[in-house]
């Protein structure tokens, strides 16, 4: 699984989250080095920020649904919005969910 998000310490959070159920998780601190991964390295699935200094968390989805259509791809986001969330079901993620 794959963890992308510009904030280190919610990204290790969701991670250390995941690694307790059994998940195996790398973890990218930015958007650029989230899509390198996709890229590299095949993931069962991929938790991503939406709003991301570099590469946003919509362009996460469209790189990561051209190299590998079968991964689920979860939007997560502190700045949602109705129309965000309707763009990103469409183009094919698996959820979109708020953060706390």
């Amino acid at each position: 699984m794959l963890i992308v998000d510009n904030d280190e310490s919610h990204a290790e959070t969701v991670a250390e989250s995941l690694e307790r159920i059994g998940a195996q998780c790398s973890v990218a601190t930015s958007g650029s080095e989230g899509a390198k991964l996709i890229e590299e390295q095949d993931f069962d699935a991929i938790v991503t920020d939406l709003i991301m200094n570099d590469v946003d968390g919509l362009e996460i989805l469209a790189r990561a649904k051209n190299a590998q259509p079968d991964t689920a791809v979860i939007l997560l986001t502190g700045h949602g919005t109705v129309p965000s969330a309707v763009e990103a079901m469409q183009k094919g993620a698996f959820n979109y969910l708020l953060k706390p």
